[in-house]
């Protein structure tokens, strides 16, 4: 049996050390050609939040909001393709909010969750009653 020599294994260590330092000397330098090439995008800022998956153009959506002053509820939105966890044990009060079927927490803290308008929201309180966030989320705009 053949053993290789020590020699062997350095030089080949060596031209692996060699090719990787130059992949990443040169990274740098393809990614500013690549961004070079694309003069026409526009600015990430100026780009819409929500766009078709699919592609075409942009989809306006609107996000509701708390009234001014509200203070002891917290309103947080996600676009619903991402709702995709089962809602914990303590959601099961069917109701409707806003003209749609939703569903409230039976104990403390309260919430509700609902979908419009392709958004999930979820109305929380620790202060409110279901009934109280079911009015308040009637005033969200």
């Amino acid at each position: 049996m053949r053993r290789r020599s020590k020699g062997r294994g350095r030089v080949a260590a060596a031209t692996f050390g060699s090719v990787l330092g130059l992949m990443a000397g040169l990274a740098p330098l393809a990614v500013d050609r690549s961004a070079a090439q694309a003069p026409d995008a526009p600015p990430a800022a100026a780009r819409p939040a929500l766009a078709p998956v699919g592609g075409g153009s942009a989809v306006t959506t609107v996000v509701l909001a708390l009234p001014p002053g509200v203070t002891d509820a917290d309103l947080s939105a996600i676009p619903d393709r991402y709702v995709n966890e089962p809602l914990p044990p303590s959601f099961r009060v069917p109701l409707r909010v806003r003209g749609v079927a939703a569903v409230a927490s039976a104990e403390p803290p309260f919430a509700i969750t609902w979908t419009e308008g392709g958004l999930a929201y979820l109305l929380t309180s620790r202060a409110r009653t279901i009934a109280q966030l079911v009015d308040l989320a009637s005033r969200l705009r």
